[in-house]
């Protein structure tokens, strides 16, 4: 056997074909511009084009750091869990990392995890009849296996795996087990730990100046009540009066009892002018003012709930 002779290998699967130049397979760069111009010449070349993938979140300094990423961490999980502590709120907690810990994880497995259950249960039986809530369902499903795993273990693993790794999100939602969507929702709640901001819907932004106008027609009303000069009590009934043409009684429609936000303000304002529940049933046309009174203080309890919730 020869010790010096050339290896040779078996041959690869495009071995022997010859990459023909453009000129000898028919193509030319005016195909292309056919194909970018088909409706003027009426036909060309079929060119598919990708658009530039997105670029990665720029990695930001205190995932870098243990110290400052352990900070984040409890920031995001005392938000997760509701759990408003001095640290949360961007002033020095008087506990130790090992306290806000246990007290996170405590409450995410005494009531965090039953009230998600609860929730998941109501889901799968309603589904049976309203298959568009498979989607919920499978979202309650991920909140429940990270509440058991632990929200700050977690997202610990996310920061690990996707900024000092490198990963991306769908690499890393398949390793921890769960959605590409949650683990950038991971990222964007980290951020706004680290970066003490908050996230409000457009709906809860809706919701708070519901609140606030509440709130303010309130006060109006009991100013009414105890002003004595005649000016001011001329401008403040102005301020009510033009508060009341804005408030129209509701259209009768055929199921009386659907509540919205015109027939809620509308009892309100017969509320602050002293009527009674009794006064008030017929002229939304029902019976029975019990049904006025509790539905009226169910629906300003759950605002956000109205099926047409704006502000009027």
């Amino acid at each position: 056997m020869n010790l010096y002779s050339v290896p040779s290998f078996d041959p690869h699967q495009f071995a022997g074909l010859k990459r023909l130049p453009f000129k000898d397979i028919g193509l030319d760069f005016r195909d292309f511009n056919l194909g970018t111009d088909r409706w003027r010449h009426g036909g060309g070349m079929h060119v598919e084009r990708h658009a530039p993938h997105a670029l990665r979140q720029e990695t930001p300094r205190w995932a870098m750091n243990d110290a400052e990423l352990r900070e984040v961490l409890l920031k995001y999980g005392e938000r997760r869990v509701y759990l408003r502590t001095k640290g949360n709120m961007g002033t020095p907690s008087t506990l130790s990392d090992e306290e806000r810990f246990a007290r996170i994880r405590k409450e995410e497995l005494e009531v965090v995890l039953k009230r998600l259950e609860v929730k998941l249960r109501d889901l799968i039986v309603r589904e049976k009849t309203k298959p568009e809530l498979a989607e919920q369902v499978q979202n309650f499903d991920t909140s429940i296996l990270i509440a058991r795993r632990g929200c700050v273990s977690v997202a610990n693993a996310v920061v690990i795996l996707y900024y000092r790794l490198g990963w991306n999100s769908v690499e890393v939602a398949q390793e921890l087990k769960i959605t590409s969507p949650h683990v950038r929702q991971f990222l964007a709640r980290l951020k706004e730990a680290a970066n003490g901001t908050t996230y409000t819907s457009p709906k809860g932004k809706r919701l708070r100046a519901v609140r606030a106008e509440i709130r303010r027609i309130t006060e109006l009303f009991s100013r009414a009540k105890t002003i004595i000069d005649a000016t001011n009590r001329k401008r403040t009934q102005k301020e009510i009066d033009e508060l009341l043409a804005k408030v129209s009684r509701p259209k009768a429609i055929r199921k009386p009892t659907r509540w919205d936000y015109d027939k809620l303000m509308f009892i309100y304002f017969l509320r602050l002018q002293g009527k009674s529940w009794e006064h008030i049933a017929p002229k939304l046309g029902m019976k029975r003012a019990d049904s006025v009174q509790n539905g009226f203080r169910y629906w300003m309890r759950n605002l956000d709930h109205l099926p047409d919730f704006r502000r009027g």
